[in-house]
C-alpha cells in the first residue's frame, strides 16, 4: 500500500477550486443575459452546444453554476413549438447537434424528461442518419438516461465499429464508437484489447506539443483519452496549464476539451485515487498508528489488491461535498458512508452496487436515557448533526422543532455531547453504537430505518465506466460470500 505525500494530500483536493481565476473568468465573460454562453467573443448569439460545455467547465473548475433557472429558461426558449424540436440559437432550422445538445444539457441542468426531451429524443431517432449524428445523438439519449430508446442499427453500427478490423476504420472512429457503447450500458467484450491501439492513437495525436491549439487535434486526443479512461486505461499527456489556456480567451469548446483532459489524466500514473472522510470512524478515521482505517478504507485496500491497483487515499476532513470530487476530476471515486440521495445525483457521477444497510440513530448521554427515547422529546434541544448528512435530513424531517447544530468533525461533536453543549448526535446506527462501546457515558436511541432502506455506495467518476463495473461486480461477489462481514465484524463487535 502507497499513501501519496502529505503535501498532495494537502493539495489534490483542492486542485479544482484553486484553478486561477482567468480560467472560470473567461467562460464567465460569455455568458449572455438569456442565461446562455456563446461559444467564443466573436460570436454573435449563444448557443445550446456552447452553453452545456460552459457548465461542464465550470463543473471540473470547482464552479458549478448553484441556481441553473436562467440556463433551463434560454434551453427552453430554444425550442421550437412548430418543429416540435430545438434550434441552436433559437432561430434557423433545427438540428441533430442542436437537440443532442439539448438532451446534455437537461442533464447537466437535472431537468425533468418531459415533452421537450420526448420530442428531442423523437427528433433524433427520425433524423440522425450519418455516423457522426448518430454518435452525436446517441450521447444526448445517454445522458438523459434514454438508452432504451436506441434503435438497435443505430447500436449495431456501433459495436461493429468498436470491434472492426477493418484498416479502413480510423483509431478515432473506434473511440468513438467505444465511448458510445460503454456510455450507453452495452458492453464491449474484452475491453482490455483496445488500450494498447488507443494508447497509440492517442500518442500520434498528441505528438505535436500545440496540438492543443489545433481543433481537429484536440478533438481527437479527447476522444481518445475519454475511451482510454472508460476501459480503465491511463494516459500521460504534457496539457498546457489551464490559466495559460484561460488567458488566451479561446473558444469554449476548446477550454472544454483541456478542462476534460485535466480532470481525466490521473494525478500520478497507475494509481487509484479515492477520497475518504477521516471523520466517521468506523468508516474512516486514523487509527492510533495515524494510518487511514475503517470499514471504508478496508474495502477499497481489498479491491485495490484484486485488481492490482496502486490505491492512495486523498483526505477530506470535512464530509459535505466529497460526493462531488469524482466529477470534478479530482479523484476517481469518493467513500465514507455515502447514500445516494436524489441531492446527490449529479453529472459526472455513478454510484456503485450497495454494500452495506444502516440505520439512523441519537446518541445522548447514558445519564440522560430516562430523559430521551424518541425524538419527539428533543423539542427545543440541541442535536448535533454532520452538515450534509443524511443523519441531518433526518433530523429536519422527523421533529422541525428541534435546533440543529453543524459539525464539520464528529469528534467536536462527541465532545460538546460529553460537556453538555448538545443534547444528542444525530449519526447513523454503524456510527453511533462504535463511540458507545468505546465510551461507557454514551447510549444509543432512537435506532431507526429510513423509507426507502439507507445503503451505503460509493461515488465513481461517471468516465471510469470499467472501473464502475469492476467494483460493482466485487461488491456483489463479496457480499455473496460475506468477505465483508469480515470487515464490519472487525469494527462493529460487540
Amino acid at each position: 500500500m502507497k499513501f501519496l505525500p502529505l503535501l498532495l494530500l494537502l493539495i489534490l483536493p483542492l486542485t479544482a477550486r484553486q484553478q486561477p481565476e482567468s480560467s472560470a473568468g473567461n467562460i464567465a465573460s460569455l455568458y449572455t443575459e438569456s442565461g446562455g454562453y456563446k461559444n467564443s467573443a466573436e460570436d454573435p448569439l449563444p448557443t445550446i452546444s456552447a452553453t452545456t460545455m460552459a457548465l461542464r467547465t465550470l463543473r471540473y473548475l470547482g464552479s458549478d453554476t448553484q441556481d441553473t433557472r436562467p440556463q433551463q429558461a434560454f434551453l427552453l426558449s430554444r425550442y421550437q413549438p412548430a418543429e416540435a424540436a430545438f434550434a441552436e440559437n433559437g432561430s434557423g432550422k433545427p438540428t441533430v447537434l442542436a437537440n443532442a445538445f439539448a438532451l446534455m444539457l437537461m442533464g447537466e441542468l437535472r431537468m425533468p424528461e418531459d415533452v421537450h426531451a420526448v420530442s428531442a429524443r423523437d427528433y433524433l431517432v427520425e433524423n440522425a442518419s450519418a455516423f457522426d449524428e448518430i454518435y452525436m445523438a446517441m450521447a444526448g439519449l445517454a445522458v438523459m438516461g434514454l438508452s432504451d430508446e436506441i434503435p438497435a442499427s443505430w447500436m449495431k453500427l456501433m459495436m461493429d465499429t468498436a470491434i472492426s478490423e477493418d484498416p479502413q476504420v480510423t483509431a478515432y472512429d473506434k473511440s468513438r464508437a467505444i465511448v458510445t457503447c460503454m456510455r450507453t450500458g452495452f458492453n464491449l467484450p474484452d475491453y482490455s484489447r483496445f488500450l494498447e491501439s488507443l494508447q497509440t492513437a492517442l500518442k500520434e495525436a498528441t505528438a505535436n506539443p500545440d496540438f492543443h491549439r489545433d481543433p481537429i487535434a484536440l478533438q481527437q486526443a479527447y476522444t481518445l483519452a475519454r475511451a482510454l479512461v472508460m476501459v480503465d486505461g491511463r494516459f500521460d499527456l504534457n496539457l498546457p496549464a489551464l490559466v495559460e489556456i484561460g488567458n488566451e480567451n479561446p473558444p469554449i469548446a476548446r477550454h472544454y476539451r483541456l478542462a476534460a483532459l485535466h480532470a481525466w489524466q490521473p494525478k500520478l500514473k497507475g494509481h487509484l485515487t479515492v477520497a475518504i472522510c477521516t471523520g466517521f470512524a468506523p468508516v474512516g478515521f486514523r487509527n492510533e498508528a495515524g494510518e487511514i482505517s475503517g470499514m471504508d478504507a478496508d474495502i477499497m485496500r481489498a479491491f485495490a489488491k484484486e485488481h492490482s491497483y496502486h490505491l492512495d487515499f486523498v483526505e477530506q476532513v470535512k464530509f459535505n461535498g466529497i460526493w462531488e470530487l469524482p466529477a470534478r476530476g479530482i479523484v476517481d471515486a469518493a467513500t465514507s458512508g455515502l447514500s445516494k440521495r436524489s441531492d446527490r445525483l449529479l453529472p459526472g457521477i455513478r454510484w456503485s452496487y450497495p454494500y452495506f444497510n444502516v440505520e439512523r440513530s441519537l446518541s445522548i448521554l447514558k445519564s440522560n436515557a430516562d430523559r430521551f427515547r424518541s425524538i419527539a422529546d428533543f423539542d427545543g434541544m440541541k442535536i448535533a448533526v454532520t452538515a450534509g448528512t443524511t443523519g441531518d435530513q433526518d433530523i429536519r424531517e422527523r421533529n422541525p422543532n428541534t435546533i440543529r447544530i453543524p459539525y464539520d468533525s464528529e469528534e467536536a461533536a462527541i465532545n460538546d455531547l460529553l460537556a453538555g453543549k448538545v443534547h444528542a448526535l444525530a449519526r447513523g446506527d454503524v456510527s453511533n453504537r462504535y463511540d458507545a462501546r468505546l465510551n461507557p457515558e454514551l447510549a444509543v436511541i432512537d435506532t431507526h430505518p429510513m423509507v426507502p432502506v439507507e445503503e451505503f455506495v460509493i461515488a465513481v467518476s461517471s468516465e471510469r465506466i470499467a472501473l464502475g463495473q469492476k467494483l460493482d461486480r466485487f461488491l456483489r461477489q463479496s457480499r455473496r460470500d460475506r468477505s465483508l462481514e469480515k470487515i464490519f465484524a472487525k469494527y462493529l463487535e460487540e
